[in-house]
Formats: structure tokens, sequence, C-alpha cells
């Protein structure tokens, strides 16, 4: 019988410890674990909105309450408020407000990337992370305090070439129009005007006269010549920016818009501006024509290439059919 209470005595007792174990390590174990991986908890930061603690990277998402914490309670007359600008946030570790990400310090302000860029650089500038940089076509000047203009000695030189080829051409020149296919109001056929729109002409019972059909107006204007053809690049072209130029596939050359396939169907934007010229009004204004066949854009490096390539993507008429589309003159 001693043996039978001396047993349940050990086993009363191994219980009671164990119970005095589990029952106070528990705690211990949430209290030293309140801001593990965030530097320790911040007694001067007070407490949380819903009274816990607050780490000292300023995590929030602790469980541990702020009341439990002796070594907080020892001084809280520690426990200050912080108030950051706009875009910033206040840092336990340095003690100060910092910038949020994207944004950097200009003074007293958080300034976004590109905003810094451009108040410090000018315009023509933007950011990425910390870093300021030229936009495309622009590179920086000596002192690299600003973002000039990139001038390629072979642009300069072509477009001084492009000048003294409209020179032959001047602005108050009337061209002598071809009279045969002339426009007859009476034989005026809008279904095949609409047709043509965007496309240009051969007369092939002529010698070859070339016409444009403006999609802006629906008239046809008389293409002489490469000096020409370049004013109707700038007379008729339509801007363009960057990001939109290249959803349109684009080819080398006249030869390669014919082998490939079109995407007027698949292609809603390029399908919007067929046959139309487009300027690239972020850049020098390089001219695109657009393949009102096949809705891929062909660059047009100067107006001879212009008329070179307009013409090899024409369409023969006839005199009679001609004459149905009303003429213009640039």
């Amino acid at each position: 019988m001693k043996i039978s209470i001396n047993f349940l005595a050990v086993v009363s007792i191994i219980f009671f410890v164990s119970f005095l174990f589990f029952n106070t390590s528990t705690p211990t174990q949430a209290t030293s674990g309140a801001c593990s991986g965030h530097g320790g908890v911040s007694c001067s930061a007070g407490s949380d909105s819903d009274g816990s603690v607050i780490c000292y990277d300023g995590w929030l998402g602790s469980s541990v309450s702020y009341s439990s914490m002796a070594m907080c309670q020892e001084d809280d007359s520690e426990t200050v408020s912080y108030s950051c600008p706009a875009n910033s946030a206040y840092s336990y570790y340095s003690n100060s407000c910092e910038c949020n990400s994207g944004y950097i310090l200009d003074g007293s302000t958080c300034l976004s990337v590109n905003s810094y860029c451009e108040d410090q650089y000018g315009d023509n500038t933007y950011g990425v992370g910390s870093g300021c940089y030229c936009d495309s076509g622009y590179e920086w000047n000596d002192g690299q305090t600003a973002c000039d203009l990139i001038v390629v000695e072979e642009e300069a030189e072509e477009a001084e070439a492009i000048n003294e080829t409209l020179e032959t051409v001047a602005p108050d020149e009337t061209i002598e129009l071809p009279t045969a296919g002339s426009y007859d109001s009476i034989k005026k056929d809008t279904i095949l005007i609409t047709r043509l729109t965007g496309y240009i002409l051969l007369q092939a019972e002529e010698h070859g006269e070339a016409w444009y059909v403006n999609p802006a107006d629906s008239i046809r204007y008389y293409m002489k010549d490469g000096a020409v053809a370049y004013q109707m690049m700038r007379s008729f072209g339509l801007g363009i920016t960057d990001a939109d130029l290249v959803k349109i596939p684009s080819v080398e050359d006249a030869t390669e818009a014919n082998l490939v396939g079109g995407v007027c169907n698949t292609n809603s934007l390029a399908n919007s501006v067929k046959g139309k010229i487009l300027l690239q009004v972020q850049q020098h204004g390089e001219a695109w024509y657009i393949d009102p066949d096949t809705c891929n854009r062909i660059y047009m490096k100067d107006g001879d290439s212009a008329y070179t390539i307009m013409r090899f993507l024409s369409l023969g008429i006839s005199n009679d059919d001609l004459s149905k589309v009303p003429s213009g003159e640039i």
C-alpha cells in the first residue's frame, strides 16, 4: 500500500512541475518574440492603436500587448509621436523621416524621381531608381546640367540637301497638272473615291503620272517628283507618338511590304491610319507611309525615297476612272 501511495505522489509531483513549466514558458516565448526579426520592441514609439507593441522597423503586426512589456513600463515618458512630410515615413533605425520608394529628398520635400530630375535638369529628362537620364534623342551637355537635342551630322547634311531640293519648287509656284484625266464633277463616283483613299494612282494610259488620294479630304494631289512628295509628307503628315507607332508593324522597303502578310484585320490602330503619312513628333519628324493593302509602315527617309516607295505601291488607273476623283493642289 505504501508503494502505491508513493507512486501516486511521484506522479502528482511530476504533473505539477509539468504544469508550471508549460504555463510559465508560453508567455515568456510570446514576449521575447514580440518583434523578432524586426529590430526589437520600440518602447519610445508607444503602443499601436490596438494596444500592441510597435517594432523598431515600424512593423505593426505584433500580437503582444504594450502593457505586458515590463521594460516599457519603467519609463513611459519617452513615448513620442512623429509627423513626416508627404511621400515619406518615419524610420526607427535612422530615427528620422525617409522618403518612400520611388521618391527623392529635395530640401524638405519628397519628390517623385521624374519630378526631381525635371526640377534639377529641366525637360527632356526622366528618372529610374535613383538616377536621372535623358529622353530618347537627347544627351547630356558637357557640364551634365541639362539634356540637349542630339544633332547627327549626317541628318543635318540630309536636311540641308532636302531644303536645297525644295528650293526648286517655290511655295508660290504653280505645278502644271496633267490635262488627261481631269476631274469631271458630273462623273464623280463616291464609292470609287472611298475605295481609292490613301492609295497612289498611276495614269496607266499616259506616262505613269502619280496621284496621292489624301485620306483627310478624299482629294487627289499630283505627285510630280521627290520635292513634291516631300511637301506632301509635311503637309498631309499626321503626328503620332512613339508608343503608338511601335504598335504598327514595320517593313524595310516596298518589296518586303508585298511579301509579308497584312495586319489590317488584326491591328485596329494600323487599320485606322492605312494610307496615311505619319510623322514621329517625339523624334525628328521621321515620316512613315502606311501601306493601305497590308497596313504595315514603311520609312520614307526623304522626298526621293517617298516618291519611289509610294510609286512602287501604286495602283494603275484609267483616265476615265481618274476623272471621277476630285483633284487639288498643295
